[in-house]
């Protein structure tokens, strides 16, 4: 209980002292807010007076500054009449001594440029009359030329007619040499294509006969075979080599018409040998003939060869044939040149 009874007294003791704090705040708040009051008012007097007193100030400011500045306009004003007054004097002075100057100015200026007028119109007069002159004479001179220009226009249109003339005889001529030199160079090689194939059908002919040989030879064999195969098996001798030889005779028959080609064969090769072992002596002396002509004048036409050599046209053909595939000579447009290389004539032979 001594404790409880405690307790209340410090609580009453703390409730006393709370009371006595919230007094004292209350009485200082109240002294406060008169305190602020007070001041309050002062300053809001202090605040109106100093109003009045800047009001008034400044009223006697602007009424000081609006006398000043009407006492100075007046004074302006004074002296911008005084300056318009002399202005007005100094331009109507300056204007006379214009107007009078620029008088004189106009009087002499017109007066020149009358001179002048009558000076350009003698130097106009005067160079329309040049002009004119120099018209007359380009006239003249063009006339001249267009009628030369013209004469030697015709002269040199006659020359070229004749110059084109010449020029496509000469074409024709080179074209008709061509086209028989390609005639003649086709009519060799038919020929020479005719020749091989002459031989390879001879050649041909020949080795057929072979074959026919070969078989006719291999029959008989075969026969002789047989019959002595059956003369082993069966021994029928006499019989079988008559049957066997009669065959064979029969077989021989059939082949003598192509033995018999044979002798005539031989008798054509044999007299056809004498032309054949002189014509390439021949041929040979045509290539030198050819070649010397084609070397010494370095280069020459079918049509040239042909009238320098005294050849005719398919021997000279031949010729050029056979030098080309040797080499000995080459052809460039239509013309036939030698070898650089090739410093000595050299023996041709086939």
């Amino acid at each position: 209980m001594a404790l409880l009874d405690e307790w209340r007294s410090q609580r009453e003791e703390r409730q006393q002292e709370v009371r006595s704090r919230q007094q004292e705040v209350r009485l200082t708040i109240a002294a406060l807010q008169e305190e602020r009051l007070t001041q309050g008012l002062h300053d809001r007097n202090w605040r109106q007076q100093a109003y009045t007193n800047l009001q008034r100030q400044t009223q006697q400011f602007l009424t000081a500054t609006s006398s000043n500045r009407r006492i100075q306009a007046e004074l302006l004003a004074k002296k911008l009449d005084e300056f318009t007054r002399s202005l007005s004097l100094q331009t109507a002075q300056f204007l006379a001594e214009t107007t009078t100057d620029r008088e004189k100015l106009a009087a002499a200026t017109f007066k020149e440029l009358r001179e002048f007028h009558a000076t350009l119109s003698a130097t106009l007069a005067t160079l329309r009359q040049q002009r004119q002159d120099r018209i007359e004479m380009l006239k003249n001179q063009t006339q001249e030329l267009l009628t030369s220009s013209y004469l030697q226009r015709i002269q040199t249109q006659a020359q070229l007619n004749r110059q084109l003339t010449v020029w496509m005889e000469a074409l024709r001529s080179d074209i008709q040499s061509y086209l028989q030199e390609l005639e003649l160079m086709g009519e060799a090689r038919r020929r020479q294509l005719h020749q091989s194939f002459q031989e390879s059908r001879a050649q041909r002919l020949a080795e057929a006969q072979q074959l026919r040989d070969r078989h006719a030879r291999f029959q008989a064999q075969l026969h002789l075979y047989r019959q002595n195969l059956q003369f082993e098996v069966w021994g029928e001798h006499s019989k079988i080599v008559s049957k066997t030889h009669q065959r064979y005779q029969g077989s021989k028959i059939g082949f003598q018409p192509v033995a018999a080609e044979a002798p005539i064969k031989l008798e054509a090769e044999v007299k056809a040998k004498p032309a054949e072992a002189i014509k390439p002596n021949m041929t040979a002396v045509q290539e030198q003939l050819v070649y010397n002509y084609i070397r010494q004048g370095k280069g020459a036409r079918l049509t040239e060869i042909e009238a320098a050599t005294a050849l005719s046209r398919v021997q000279t053909v031949d010729a050029l044939r056979s030098l080309l595939q040797k080499g000995a000579i080459v052809q460039r447009d239509r013309l036939y040149l030698s070898l650089d290389a090739v410093k000595v004539p050299v023996t041709i032979t086939r």
